[in-house]
């Protein structure tokens, strides 16, 4: 004669759902943040060189058709002074960064932080020449959301160059 067995298949079913399916979906879903993540970095950084390429060679210069950052645009290219350049590296760079934390420079956030440099070199008037090499380097933490599938966070970077136009 069998026992009857209500409830046994409630109980498992119970288990099965908290110990292999939820931490198996929530698995699926953080693996697919981070992989969104270092995509959107390697956009910003390429879109950070796509910029700074065509506005490095004109850093610090005036005359010559220049456009002025800060008034009415006219025919020419914008020749910004350093801060300026980086400045427009960094919001061309923020300007990928959709649903994830913006980039700064790294003195004022050491978790997701923007580096251009010009031939190795801080960008400058003579380290970004016409035909040179702009670097733009991407630094960021992901954390994830639910912090006791993975123990911490994640240090993500990305990088672009591009010839000094």
């Amino acid at each position: 004669m069998r026992r009857p067995e209500t409830g046994q298949t409630l109980v498992e079913f119970a288990l099965v759902v908290t110990f292999v399916f939820l931490p198996l979906l929530f698995g699926l879903i953080e693996g697919t943040r981070l992989v969104y993540t270092n995509n959107v970095l390697s956009n910003a950084a390429r879109e950070g060189a796509r910029r700074g390429s065509v506005q490095a060679g004109w850093i610090g210069q005036t005359g010559n058709g220049c456009s002025p950052t800060d008034g009415p645009a006219v025919q020419g290219p914008v020749c910004p002074s350093q801060s300026e350049f980086v400045t427009n590296v960094l919001t061309a760079a923020n300007g990928e960064m959709v649903g994830a934390t913006p980039l700064s420079t790294q003195s004022a956030d050491p978790d997701h932080f923007v580096t251009v440099t010009c031939n190795g070199h801080a960008p400058s008037q003579s380290a970004c020449a016409t035909g040179g090499i702009l670097q733009v380097a991407v630094a960021y933490r992901y954390v994830p959301f639910l912090p006791i599938l993975s123990r911490g966070s994640v240090q993500l970077s990305a990088s672009a160059s591009m010839a000094i136009q």
